[in-house]
C-alpha cells in the first residue's frame, strides 16, 4: 500500500543519502500521500463506469451544454436575422409546439426503446465534475454528457429539460455511426455538434425547444463555425 511504499523510500533514502536525504524524503510525503490518494479517487470512478458498461461499445465523451459563451450584445441584431432565416422567430401559433413535459416525456420513451440509459444522481455528478476538470470549465456549466451510443449522464437540474435531453440523444445516434478503428487524429466532433444543433431547429416544434433555445443554437453553431470550440 502507499504506507509501505513510502516507509521503503524513507528507509532508501536513509541508506543512500543519509539522515538529510530521509528528511527530505519524510517532507515531501503528504503530498506524496495525496497525489496517490486523488489518483485512487479518479482510478475508483473510472472503474465504476467500466463496471455498469460492460461489453458495451467504446466511450466517446463529450461536453454539453456550455455556459463558456461570449456575450450577446454584440451580435443581437446578427442573431436576429439568422434566427429569421431559420424559421425560428416568436411563432404566430404556438399551439403546434408539443407541450414541454410531453416532449420530455417522449425523449425518455425513445431512449428506453433505443437501449439508450439516461444516468442521474451522484454517479452522474461524479463523473461530470471529472469531465469538466479535464475540460477546464466550471463543473456547473457542464450539463450532460454522452458516453458511446447507449449511456447518458446528465445533472438532476437538466434531466427534464427537453433541449439538453435531445441533444444528447442525438449524440448516441451520431457515436453509433462513428467506425470501429478511425482516425483518432480526425476531430470530427466540431461537424457533430453543429449537425446535433441543426437537428434541434429543425425539430423545434415536435421537441419543444424554445425560441430562446433555437437562438442559442445558433449563435452556439457560430461560434463552432468561428473557433472549432464547442
Amino acid at each position: 500500500g502507499v504506507t509501505s511504499s513510502l516507509a521503503l523510500s524513507l528507509l532508501f533514502a536513509l541508506v543512500t543519502g543519509g539522515a538529510g536525504a530521509a528528511a527530505s524524503a519524510a517532507a515531501k510525503a503528504p503530498i506524496f500521500i495525496k497525489a496517490i490518494n486523488k489518483i485512487k479517487e479518479i482510478i475508483e470512478l473510472i472503474k465504476k463506469v467500466k463496471l455498469h458498461r460492460k461489453q458495451r461499445k467504446g466511450h466517446n465523451t463529450k461536453i454539453a451544454e456550455s455556459d463558456d459563451k461570449p456575450k450577446k450584445d454584440k451580435l443581437k441584431e446578427k442573431e436576429k436575422k439568422e434566427c429569421k432565416d431559420n424559421g425560428c422567430g416568436d411563432d404566430a401559433n404556438t399551439s403546434i409546439r408539443t407541450p414541454r413535459d410531453q416532449a420530455v416525456a417522449d425523449v425518455y420513451a425513445e431512449a428506453q426503446a433505443r437501449g439508450v440509459e439516461i444516468r442521474t444522481g451522484q454517479e452522474a455528478d461524479e463523473w461530470l465534475d471529472y469531465a469538466a476538470r479535464q475540460q477546464g470549465i466550471a463543473p456547473e456549466s457542464m450539463h450532460a454528457t454522452t458516453l458511446g451510443d447507449d449511456l447518458i449522464y446528465i445533472r438532476d437540474a437538466h434531466s427534464s429539460n427537453p433541449r439538453v435531453l435531445r441533444e444528447e440523444l442525438v449524440h448516441t445516434t451520431q457515436n453509433s455511426r462513428i467506425t470501429v478503428g478511425a482516425d483518432p487524429s480526425v476531430d470530427t466532433r466540431p461537424a457533430l455538434e453543429i449537425e446535433a444543433r441543426e437537428e434541434l431547429i429543425r425539430n423545434r416544434h415536435q421537441w419543444s425547444i424554445t425560441n430562446d433555445e433555437i437562438r442559442e443554437a445558433i449563435q452556439e453553431i457560430r461560434i463552432i463555425r468561428e473557433t472549432g470550440q464547442y
